[in-house]
């Protein structure tokens, strides 16, 4: 058979699939469109998403009976409890005896597996505020995370001297400087950064 022919007897029923993460699988329809028997190779291929980490890999060859116009191929599709972007990968038909991948327009299609992750948003529980008694030794601010707690996420934190002339508190002097990074684990909802503040003597106690 001439092999132009060949690859126009097969093709995906759609050429770009989008699913959700928690779907489980994913059915991908081939088309045998001369409806007469014969076989053909059904490989996935890794992009951002990769095998065995988001999906399962498949290589199989499906055969195809008289006047039987399509088979679905169920691919499984991973789920976790980690945000990521929306990733993509492929799968092809190849020439079952060459393993060579047919070149017809619709011989490949692309995956997109949607993320269901709500990683959720990190806001200071008092807002953009926080007013502290200056004989207290150590400021707590509380981060909570909100509108969602799904997956691992972290953020960074630091202290920044405000530029004002009278009323700002200087580091080394009123407070101590502090940074780090947050960590909230999966379903972890708040954590506290502690800034410890530092006590100004009086000119009777710097006497004594």
């Amino acid at each position: 058979m001439d092999e132009g022919i060949k690859n126009q007897r097969w093709g995906f029923f759609c050429l770009h699939y989008s699913v959700s993460e928690a779907s489980q699988f994913v059915n991908i329809k081939v088309m045998n469109k001369s409806q007469k028997p014969g076989k053909i190779g059904v490989r996935t291929l890794d992009g951002d998403a990769k095998a065995g980490e988001d999906y399962d890999a498949y290589d199989q060859i499906i055969e195809f009976a008289n006047n039987e116009p399509s088979k679905e191929v169920p691919i499984i599709i991973h789920d976790d409890d980690d945000w990521e972007p929306d990733e993509d990968f492929y799968i092809e038909l190849y020439d079952p005896d060459t393993k060579v991948k047919l070149e017809g327009a619709d011989c490949k299609t692309t995956v997109r597996i949607i993320d269901d992750d709500n990683p959720g948003t990190l806001s200071f529980e008092a807002g953009d505020l926080y007013q502290h008694t200056a004989n207290d030794a150590v400021c707590v601010m509380k981060v909570i995370r909100s509108n969602g707690c799904s997956g691992k996420i972290q953020c960074a934190y630091k202290t920044i001297e405000l530029n004002r002339e009278k009323d700002t508190a200087t580091p080394g002097k009123h407070y101590e400087h502090v940074e780090g990074t947050l960590v909230f684990e999966h379903n972890n909802a708040e954590k506290l950064i502690e800034i410890p503040i530092l006590q100004e003597l009086s000119p009777e106690q710097m006497n004594n």
